[in-house]
């Protein structure tokens, strides 16, 4: 038995055993001819993997048992499994027959040699680790989701202290019927990440995603977005994704937060005959695409940096992405911090999109109640730097932004309303807190 500690914990760990057995009975037909049974195990983050117990995405899995048949046994661990060190072991199951001299063998001391290779290894005791308790949240848009229909995950890691960790790893698990669309995963932000941020992500049965740069004592990381799709066959139940955070060379001192179980409705897939506009209560929240068309973003509360200028936060309305950008043609609104207080701007997009804008009266953008209707007979608006802010710097605004942009899936021009919550008399803090919008190019009313 060794304790083993991963030259690169960013890096994977892989162990194979081989041994050459004791000769058999020689006699054919199917009884098995093995004689000596060695077994690999690997222990690591209070999980035991066997040799040879591999799941469909390549990696170890926990769940497996002994293998008493091979005399090769290999045991591959991700980053995130391995957590920075392992205890690895070679037990002997079974040493029947003398492999070492078999004409002449020790009938009192049977003895069985082997080889032993292990990737990414250094032999020792792991170092002493660090202290921070990581924790972990997993939210959605929506927890009630058709068969056949898209879903979001959003992710985020928080580092409560007191060290920094130089690497936090997240592995969620999904259930069957919910699958991701490809090996990556979108990431995106609801407040400036640190410089040079970003997850690495790999996509198997389980995701496994880094963050790459170091996590400060009370920092989090920017917000990781897996994107996935429920089976359009799915029973329609509640089922459960997990996703876990881990750190290599860390001592969590608090481990009861480095989880997250996130409870999933899948409804049954609606019936395409009656998948129109009048199913939907056109204007109304909780109305969203698949049952009419009106898109329902869900709760968002993302917080409008104000320390930030105009690198500081965009949203595209198509897809809700989000990013710590100013001029990315992929986003529509970008509310920011100028001078000290709230400022609006709305990108035209790659291809000069002219709908931009947002409902507007005498030089102001409006902050509209319920009952308003946004639409092609609105006045639209867009003003320069700073301009045109005035209710929404009022003492507390808590009302709704009339907006209009170009579809780029339809090229046709879309109305909604966001709404957002601002606090005089600088505008900040500011919030968006959800918006929806009527995908045909229709009217569509505040409620």
């Amino acid at each position: 038995q060794r304790m083993i500690s991963a030259a690169d914990p960013s890096q994977p760990m892989r162990i194979m055993l081989a041994w050459t057995d004791a000769h058999g009975h020689g006699l054919g037909g199917t009884t098995p001819a093995w004689v000596n049974d060695l077994d690999l195990l690997v222990e690591a983050r209070d999980e035991a993997y066997w040799g040879n117990a591999v799941g469909d995405d390549g990696w170890s899995t926990a769940s497996g048992s002994a293998d008493s048949m091979n005399n090769l046994e290999g045991v591959f661990l991700s980053p995130g499994q391995h957590g920075g060190s392992i205890r690895l072991s070679v037990l002997a199951a079974n040493i029947a027959a003398d492999a070492l001299n078999p004409f002449d063998p020790d009938g009192d001391a049977p003895k069985q040699d082997f080889a032993l290779v292990c990737y990414n290894c250094v032999e020792g005791v792991k170092p002493e680790p660090g202290q921070a308790d990581l924790g972990v949240t997993m939210t959605s848009r929506s927890t009630n989701v058709e068969a056949g229909n898209e879903l979001a995950l959003d992710i985020k890691v928080a580092n409560n202290g007191p060290a920094t960790v130089q690497r936090a790893y997240v592995r969620l698990n999904l259930p069957e019927a919910i699958r991701t669309h490809g090996s990556r995963a979108v990431v995106l932000a609801k407040a400036p990440p640190a410089a040079n941020a970003t997850w690495d992500c790999v996509d198997g049965d389980a995701i496994e995603c880094r963050f790459l740069p170091g996590l400060a004592s009370g920092t989090t990381t920017p917000v990781l977005r897996v994107m996935a799709t429920v089976a359009s066959r799915a029973t329609p139940e509640i089922v459960t994704a997990t996703a876990r955070v881990s750190a290599g060379g860390n001592d969590d001192p608090r481990p009861d937060n480095d989880s997250h179980a996130l409870d999933i409705e899948i409804l049954g897939a609606r019936d395409e005959l009656f998948g129109h506009d009048f199913e939907c209560d056109v204007g109304g929240p909780g109305c969203v695409v698949g049952t009419g068309n009106i898109v329902d973003s869900g709760q968002l509360d993302y917080d409008v940096p104000a320390d930030v200028g105009l690198a500081g936060f965009s949203i595209n309305w198509l897809t809700g992405a989000v990013c710590p950008c100013e001029d990315n043609p992929g986003f529509h609104f970008n509310p920011y911090q100028t001078g000290g207080a709230l400022a609006f701007w709305f990108w035209p997009g790659s291809g000069g999109d002219a709908s931009r804008g947002a409902v507007a009266a005498g030089g102001q953008y409006s902050v509209l109640r319920s009952g308003a209707v946004v639409g092609p007979a609105s006045t639209f608006g867009q003003f320069p730097v700073g301009q045109g802010m005035a209710g929404w710097k009022a003492t507390i605004a808590d009302g709704y932004l009339g907006f209009r942009f170009t579809n780029p899936q339809t090229g046709v021009v879309n109305y909604g309303y966001a709404r957002l919550q601002t606090t005089g008399p600088s505008g900040f803090p500011a919030k968006l807190t959800r918006y929806w919008y009527n995908a045909a190019g229709s009217t569509i009313t505040i409620p």
